[in-house]
């Protein structure tokens, strides 16, 4: 009898006794692993490290469209005076342009009404909080990104907090995003001219007559539908770094996202003034621009419109006062950029709104000279707060007394010029009885000796001394839009719905 078949036959009996198999306690130790543990657990495991479920697999998705309307009227035009030229948009952020601003225990910013260790109170807008400061005994730290903002105090109110970088954006922010498409764009008819006028007292009849500032080139081509967006067959637009689909003649076509035309054409009357208005540009196709990969999170867009030759265009919003002046009935404002800066007809017309810088007024309101007059900080308050149409455009010059009057005979140009206007015209503020009869509603917001409302500069802080130079206004009539699609893999919540009962 053989032993060892004995035993095979003996062991093979005994399994089922066993949970285990007793050869695989020598079959460790002969592959120098030394068997550690419970050999009832030996076998494949039987808990949820093995279930299919254990891992949340990728959920399903469905394609949403979300349409982001770019009006750069809405920018920060101070930061970007060009909204034709690597215009940035941001996500996920959002300017606070709020005349009263949220205080919260972990505030970026020491508000009006809080004091420093010695009890003197903070007369710096938008001072940074790096050293805390205190109201009524209680102390609050210096701002700490890291934590939560805290619990809400109060608003603060009076002035604006300027918003950091660029102040463009939506606190919307796009996840995986699989497409991008320009919808559409509202470009305003504008010129984008400026024609020399000839001022020289040896020139000819015949010069005077073509180039003079009622010669030919004037009455023909100035504030005309020439050199504006309508006559070039097409415009270029580009987004980011994205290629678009097309190929051309040059590298500016193949660079570009899109290619924009006019979705309607007509024929333009080129000797009617270019009016107030805007035109619709679409692109020439419904080209997508579609990634391998979703982007998972889209923080900003950067935007140029250039011609076909890749060429941006320009306007530069940089325009700022330095005078408001009543005129001696109160009816109207007159503001002036001062002698150093002077605008034609192509950067502000007759009919166009303008907005004022809110930052810049709400600081003058901390001045102590404005704070004392009712009536110039309610004006100041409006400006902030509205748009006001062009009624006038003014070229003055200071008298002898300092009031700006009508360039008249007595002090004409001495040099050929482009730009021959330095201010304009809006309405006052009125108050209109049951009559119809109207009478100033701030009437003590004018000084007496000069019809000065407001004149820069301004010192609004004492230490460390600070001034608002100037004014910085918006010809808000001028001012593109631009509309683009994203198409974003949004998780599908329809399986998750019940029924609905009426």
């Amino acid at each position: 009898m053989d032993y060892n078949a004995v035993l095979r036959a003996t062991d093979r009996a005994a399994l089922p006794n066993y949970t285990t198999d007793p050869r695989m306690l020598q079959q460790s130790p002969r592959n120098g692993i030394e068997f550690q543990g419970d050999p009832r657990f030996l076998g494949p495991d039987m808990g949820t490290r093995n279930d299919a479920n254990s891992v949340q697999a990728t959920p399903k998705t469905v394609a949403v469209k979300h349409y982001v309307v770019i009006d750069t009227s809405q920018r920060n035009w101070v930061s970007q005076p060009n909204p034709y030229s690597n215009l940035t948009y941001s996500f996920g952020s959002q300017s606070l342009n709020g005349s009263a601003p949220p205080v919260y225990t972990n505030n970026p910013f020491v508000p009006t009404f809080g004091a420093n260790s010695v009890g003197v109170l903070n007369t710096q807008p938008g001072l940074p909080n790096t050293q805390g400061w205190y109201i009524s005994n209680t102390f609050y730290p210096p701002y700490n990104s890291s934590l939560p903002k805290g619990n809400f105090l109060a608003y603060d109110t009076g002035y604006t907090i300027n918003p950091s970088g660029l102040g463009f954006g939506s606190v919307f922010t796009p996840s995986n995003v699989q497409s991008i498409r320009l919808v559409r764009a509202l470009l305003p008819q504008r010129q984008f001219l400026s024609i020399p006028i000839l001022v020289n007292s040896n020139a000819t009849a015949v010069d005077l007559s073509n180039y003079g500032a009622n010669g030919t080139l004037q009455t023909q081509l100035a504030n005309k539908s020439y050199s504006t967006f309508a006559t070039y067959p097409y415009l270029l637009f580009n987004l980011n770094e994205y290629p678009g689909k097309y190929v051309g003649g040059n590298e500016a076509m193949r660079r570009a996202f899109s290619v924009m035309t006019q979705k309607t054409r007509t024929q333009t009357n080129f000797n009617i003034d270019v009016g107030v208005q805007h035109y619709d540009y679409e692109p020439w196709g419904a080209e997508t621009m579609v990634f391998q990969s979703p982007i998972t999170n889209l923080h900003q867009l950067k935007l140029t419109v250039t011609d076909p030759d890749g060429l941006s265009f320009t306007q530069n919003d940089a325009l700022s006062i330095t005078l408001i002046q009543s005129d001696s009935n109160q009816l109207f404002l007159k503001c002036f950029t001062g002698t150093n800066q002077f605008f034609n007809n192509n950067e502000l017309r007759v009919g166009d709104r303008v907005v004022f810088d809110s930052a810049s007024l709400s600081n003058i309101i901390k001045s102590a000279l404005i704070a004392t007059n009712s009536d110039k900080v309610q004006v100041a308050g409006l400006l902030a707060t509205g748009s006001f149409p062009v009624l006038e455009l003014l070229d003055y010059v200071a008298n002898s007394n300092g009031l700006f009057v009508p360039r008249d005979s007595n002090t004409p140009r001495t040099a050929s010029y482009d730009t021959s206007y330095n201010g304009f015209l809006i309405p006052n503020f009125l108050t209109v009885n049951s009559t119809g009869d109207v009478t100033p509603t701030y009437p003590n917001a004018v000084d007496a000796n000069n019809y000065n409302v407001f004149s820069f500069p301004i010192q609004y802080n004492v230490n460390p001394i600070q001034f608002v130079a100037s004014l910085p206004f918006l010809n808000t009539s001028l001012q593109p839009t631009y509309t683009l699609e994203l198409t974003c893999l949004e998780p599908d919540t329809g399986q998750l719905g019940g029924k609905i009962t009426q």
